[in-house]
């Protein structure tokens, strides 16, 4: 494998409007699409495409608002894509042949550029708790995957043991980056991916609950069977200021709290429900 991350320098172009049928339309160095609000759409390129995507939207009848060109790092946080390791997970970059550590679990990831390369505070403090919820014999053997983003927990979860797991990611670009990455770790066999909403999949119980969302969404889930019967639950995406209103609505449910971090002001809860 190269050494070298292929996205150094992130060609990104503002859209009025959507863009229909991008991933047929553009070809060469060609990343992925984000649209915002069904309004506009963020196309982005490993190389400079402008009269291109020009000649699309000319087309299209759609409005080129602006050209951003940054580096690869900057949309990353200023974070250069290396190996790391959380809990007895161990990702590294597809492009990057490097030797697992003994006792880890390898995860080789090309988050492109989705959310989820592993390297936020909220990602990582799951993968941490998700190392004490797979403990030796006691496996989840089904597991839920809400707002999976690049699909680095879900990959985290297979890679452990367990028998099924349902990646949901409602996000177009996020959930090609995620079946691209299942496909990588050879796990289609294990892991189903959804492109929908979270609220769609919260109807049953599971040994395992995955939820790294804003409070916004989790909190239209509280109520839900996913969240009131399953028998664990990690929740991640809450602000300190938000936590408290998580930590009551599962007290409710009859969840005793596991284990918790706050990381950079975001909070990560292990939940397991009290047995009746």
């Amino acid at each position: 494998m190269n050494e070298d991350c292929p996205y150094q320098t992130l060609f990104i172009y503002e859209i009025k409007g959507i863009v229909k049928s991008s991933y047929e339309v553009f070809q060469k160095d060609f990343i992925g699409s984000w649209e915002e609000d069904e309004s506009f759409t963020f196309l982005f390129f490993s190389s400079k495409q402008i009269r291109l995507v020009k000649d699309v939207i000319e087309i299209q009848n759609l409005l080129l608002l602006y050209e951003h060109i940054m580096p690869y790092a900057d949309w990353e946080s200023g974070d250069k894509i290396r190996p790391m390791r959380a809990g007895r997970y161990f990702i590294k970059p597809k492009w990057q042949n490097c030797a697992t550590p003994k006792n880890s679990i390898s995860l080789i990831m090309d988050p492109g550029v989705a959310f989820g390369s592993g390297y936020h505070p909220t990602t990582r403090d799951c993968l941490e708790f998700m190392s004490i919820a797979f403990k030796p014999g006691a496996f989840p053997d089904h597991v839920l995957d809400l707002g999976a983003g690049t699909a680095v927990l879900a990959l985290a979860a297979a890679a452990s043991g367990a028998k099924s797991v349902l990646a949901v990611e409602k996000n177009n670009l996020s959930a090609r980056t995620a079946l691209q990455n299942i496909k990588l770790n050879d796990l289609q066999g294990v892991i189903r991916l959804e492109q929908s909403d979270a609220t769609q999949f919260v109807d049953k119980e599971w040994e395992l609950v995955l939820a790294n969302l804003t409070w916004s969404i989790l909190k239209t889930l509280t109520n839900s069977k996913a969240f009131t019967c399953s028998k664990q639950l990690i929740v991640s995406g809450l602000k300190y200021f938000e936590s408290e209103h998580m930590l009551l609505a599962m007290k409710k449910n009859g969840y005793e709290l596991l284990n918790h971090k706050e990381n950079d002001d975001w909070c990560t809860f292990h939940f397991r429900r009290d047995e009746v």
